[in-house]
């Protein structure tokens, strides 16, 4: 998870590496989410980059701006868990799995302890645990899809 403190600084980060998602705040310094989100349209598309905005003022949803910024959704705060959750999956195409395995630390990353994870190649399971850490789905699923390579 990587945090911006400004539109321009949201900007740079997703020029460096694109995150899986942005919760972009409409109100922020120098850009508004607007003009962030615009730009963020300017560098990946909706498939590459799903936007969500996220404001305490909830007179800012604008379902018109938010369709025209191709963007996934808004979320008003304060931020409930459950309409985060449910954001999340729609704008990541997600499908919560939800069980009864118990958590447990690996390398401090709070990790399903599923059978059969010791057989993986230790750069793997590595690589694997760096990306969950950073809420990296996507690209645990590409990662995971290659096979590692």
């Amino acid at each position: 998870m990587l945090e911006a403190a400004s539109g321009r600084e949201c900007v740079e980060i997703v020029e460096r590496e694109v995150p899986d998602a942005v919760l972009l705040d409409i109100t922020m310094d120098d850009l508004d989410g607007w003009q962030t989100a615009a730009l963020l349209r300017t560098l990946q598309s909706p498939d590459t980059l799903p936007i969500v905005f996220v404001s305490a003022n909830l007179f800012d949803q604008r379902p018109d701006r938010i369709a025209g910024l191709q963007c996934r959704g808004f979320i008003g705060k304060p931020v409930l868990e459950s309409e985060l959750l449910d954001a999340l999956e729609r704008a990541l195409q997600l499908e919560w799995v939800r069980s009864n395995t118990p958590l447990v630390a690996v390398h401090g990353v709070a990790a399903m302890a599923v059978a059969g994870t010791a057989n993986l190649p230790d750069a793997l399971r590595e690589e694997l645990l760096r990306l969950a850490s950073q809420g990296q789905c996507i690209r645990v699923a590409r990662t995971i899809a290659r096979g590692g390579a």
